[in-house]
């Protein structure tokens, strides 16, 4: 019998977020922020690494330029800013990189909100997604 699966605690991952921006969208989306609501520890992504792209992670299309990402670390968000922002109909998504997976195992929990172009745009809340970590499988 094949040993069990473990977690190596050093693994370095992608996490995608795909975002289709509908197209009767009256506005085109400049801004999108992720907030860890859940977790042991905050999940440290590699800010420097995170990358978007036209299309899924399976058919990667055209980059989409970044012109921003930054993390407050009191409200537990990543802002990502794209510059131009991404028109309606467009399917986008975003690739955050970790420089290693938590220490502690557990759900971490993550919600998604959408901003559109200007500057006094209210967000929308795009969905809540969770991350399970085990350290003994």
């Amino acid at each position: 019998m094949p040993p069990a699966p473990c977690l190596i605690q050093t693994i370095i991952f992608y996490a995608y977020l795909l975002i289709i921006v509908p197209e009767n969208a009256q506005t085109p989306m400049q801004q999108v922020n992720i907030k860890q609501r859940e977790g042991f520890e905050v999940i440290d992504f590699n800010l420097q690494k995170t990358r978007a792209f036209e299309g899924t992670s399976r058919r990667k299309g055209q980059k989409i330029k970044i012109a921003n990402v930054n993390r407050n670390s009191k409200t537990k968000t990543i802002s990502i800013v794209f510059e131009p922002p991404i028109l309606p109909g467009k399917t986008i998504t975003i690739g955050l990189r970790t420089f290693s997976n938590p220490l502690s195992e557990g759900i971490y929990e993550f919600e998604f909100t959408a901003f559109p172009a200007g500057n006094k745009s209210r967000g929308q809340t795009l969905g809540v997604k969770r991350l399970s970590f085990y350290t003994d499988v």
